[in-house]
């Protein structure tokens, strides 16, 4: 008995040896990659969130939230129910309230990608009472923005209807003015009518700005928005005349609570409708006092946190992925050791082109992210809306691309990691569902396209006229003249030009434009009426010109901010900032194509020069992602820490943290199962 428990300690003594071994050679590998690279992690870092302050606050972020006992990950909380979930969302939003402020719309943004889940209320900071602030009347705000900022009053947006969503003048709800009462009635005429979708609409929201048709007179006087109690601010139930509650579950957010709201006949005082740029007086009289499209400011502030989002979300993915790619083994070569997957070249375009993107994207939404403040200046201290149609397009393609390109490089990334990657511990399942929802949310990303290329084709026209047109489209001031002209480069070093990939970029881009609008012209020709042209014939066509612009416009971003980081920094993100170039003309190479300004082997030459990228970018790359800055907690993934002990977190959180383990022999299958084991064979019944 004495041997036999001698030798069962060794065993387990061998066992532990091995554990540590291996533990200490995974460390070991990514500790070497670490030490050898070519740039300052800290230099690189303030480059991609955009200078030291802004660095040295998300690192700050991270940090808080990871060591906060409530709000940092625990494995355990991927097998509570919806149910549960909710409860443990509203302890930890009430949490994060206490350490950020949910009223901060922009920090708040910042940290959602790094809880276990979306908290609710954060859409009260970034929505509603910015909706507030921009559309309200002096009066107005100072009676709703002292409780609001207190959370008094928590609010939502309530805009998309159950049969609308992007077709904002289609929406149905209506509120008729009673002069003899001088109140609103707010009524959801139509099932299509109900508001469905809004998020903290369901259970948190007490207040709703609510987007109605105005009817004055009989009168209709287009969409305005109205501050509209839905809660008893006390009892928090639900008012009388008031249909509220969740949607259900849903793909993914399974903690963001989505509502419905349909209306009774409900009155709300005059006083309610937001009245800075439009008004009803007390005996009905509607007054237009300003731009209309002052309303549009808050979805486009909605957009640019999509935008600002993606390069986060994506590079959490990429970290996860980088790092798994480092530690994980397979194969042997010609020395007889087991290579990094990271080192076979079909890994690293999986890995290192989705960092690629995610630093292009980070320097264009901080690009965007300016635009639109210095836009919203402008109409708040002057009156100007001059820059509105600009952002609008610029945003629309930026948010459709960077939402698109974002989801499938996570499962690019997902699925770099092998079956590993499919585990929930894997950190990529809430990633991707979180990235699925953003998508769709604030704009279909189709619909969201046609408006960039609506507002290209304007751009073009005011070109061809010899008007002035925004810098991001300048361009187009020469797109005729770049149709003529034919790709200089002789071989693939002379693709390690930035201003060559630029001119390739702005060629295609220009190409894919007038060949949409020498389309739209022959249809025109035809007779067919524009709207038809635009919605049924061309929509393929301006789908792909837009596509080209946003790329364009990122890498442009991406290539003259270069000049902000030092020269050890840059030599790196030059590297970067060429691969995500020729990533996108290789994706997107139509355009060349079909307008004659690359010969076929051009792009052998691209090919060749994205290899090149590849091979030098990989020793570099574990740096390229722990510059992010991303904690552990964050990551919510055990293939993904910083320390590389991916095997031994796998299964401590298989074994410890999986709730289906607690029970042996698990009790659903005494119940159901194991009566019918053993037992003659059953006659089907069908």
């Amino acid at each position: 008995m004495l041997f036999l428990s001698m030798q069962i300690g060794i065993y387990i003594f061998s066992i532990m040896q091995h554990e540590i071994s291996a533990e200490s050679l995974m460390s070991e590998q990514l500790a070497l990659e670490r030490k050898n690279l070519s740039f300052d992690i800290e230099r690189l870092g303030e480059y991609y969130y955009g200078g030291k302050e802004q660095y040295a606050e998300m690192k700050r972020l991270y940090k808080a939230l990871a060591e906060d006992p409530i709000l940092r990950h625990d494995p355990n909380y991927t097998g509570l129910s919806r149910a549960d979930r909710m409860v443990e969302s509203y302890k930890r939003t009430a949490r994060l309230h206490q350490i950020v402020n949910i009223i901060d719309g922009e920090t708040n943004s910042k940290v959602l990608s790094l809880l276990p889940d979306i908290p609710n209320a954060n859409l009260h900071g970034i929505m509603f009472v910015p909706t507030l602030i921009n559309l309200g009347a002096k009066a107005q705000i100072e009676k709703f923005l002292p409780d609001s900022l207190s959370l008094r009053i928590l609010g939502c947006y309530a805009q998309t209807e159950i049969g609308h969503g992007s077709d904002i003048q289609s929406l149905e709800t209506t509120a008729t003015y009673d002069p003899e009462t001088e109140e609103f009635v707010l009524h959801s005429p139509t099932i299509t009518s109900i508001k469905f979708w809004p998020g903290e609409l369901g259970l948190t929201a007490n207040y709703a700005a609510v987007y109605a048709k105005l009817i004055v007179k009989g009168e209709c006087h287009g969409v305005q928005v109205f501050i509209v109690p839905i809660r008893d601010l006390d009892t928090h139930k639900v008012l009388p005349g008031l249909e509220v509650g969740d949607i259900g579950a849903k793909f993914g957010y399974a903690t963001k609570d989505n509502g419905f709201l349909r209306f009774h006949h409900y009155r709300i005082p005059r006083e309610n409708m937001l009245s800075k740029y439009a008004s009803v007086s007390k005996t009905g009289e509607f007054k237009q006092k300003g731009n209309p499209k002052i309303a549009y400011a808050t979805m486009m502030k909605v957009r640019l946190f999509l935008v600002c989002y993606s390069s986060y979300g994506l590079g959490l993915a990429a970290t996860i992925a980088t790092r798994y790619s480092i530690v994980r083994k397979q194969f042997r070569g010609s020395d007889g050791k087991e290579r990094p997957i990271l080192d076979y070249e079909l890994q690293m375009n999986k890995v290192i082109s989705q960092i690629a993107t995610s630093y292009a994207m980070s320097v264009a939404g901080r690009k965007v992210k300016n635009m639109f403040m210095t836009m919203m200046d402008n109409i708040q201290t002057k009156n100007d809306f001059s820059l509105m149609m600009d952002l609008h397009g610029l945003l629309s393609g930026c948010k459709a691309c960077f939402t698109w390109d974002t989801l499938s490089g996570m499962e690019i990334l997902r699925q770099s990691c092998g079956g590993h990657g499919y585990l929930e511990s894997s950190g990529f399942t809430n990633l991707i569902q979180h990235a699925a929802a953003k998508v769709t949310l604030e704009g279909d990303n189709t619909v969201m396209l046609l408006q960039m290329g609506r507002y290209l084709i304007k751009s073009l026209q005011r070109a061809t006229q010899g008007k002035k047109i925004d810098d991001n489209v300048a361009y187009l001031e020469h797109a005729h003249e770049l149709m003529q002209e034919q790709c200089p480069a002789k071989s693939k070093d002379d693709f390690d030009n930035l201003e060559l990939v630029l001119r390739v970029m702005q060629v295609s881009a220009a190409s894919m434009l007038i060949s949409t609008t020498n389309e739209m012209l022959k249809y025109a020709e035809a007779g067919i009426p524009p709207k038809e042209i635009f919605d049924v014939k061309t929509g393929l066509l301006i789908f792909d010109a837009s596509k080209a612009h946003t790329y364009c416009f990122t890498f442009k971003s991406f290539m003259e901010s270069l000049k902000e980081a030092d020269e050890e920094t840059r030599k790196v993100l030059k590297k970067l900032c060429l691969l995500y170039g020729i990533n996108k003309l290789l994706e997107n190479a139509i355009g060349l194509a079909e307008c004659g300004y690359f010969a076929k082997e051009h792009f052998a030459m691209l090919k060749a020069k994205k290899s090149d990228l590849l091979a030098s970018l990989r020793p570099d790359a574990i740096g390229l992602v722990d510059a992010m800055a991303f904690e552990d907690s964050g990551l919510k993934s055990a293939l993904g820490r910083y320390d590389g002990n991916v095997y031994e977190t796998l299964y401590e959180w298989a074994s410890k943290a999986n709730p289906l383990n607690k029970e042996d022999p698990n009790p659903g299958f005494m119940k159901y199962m194991k009566p019918i084991m053993g037992k003659n064979v059953y006659t089907p019944k069908l």
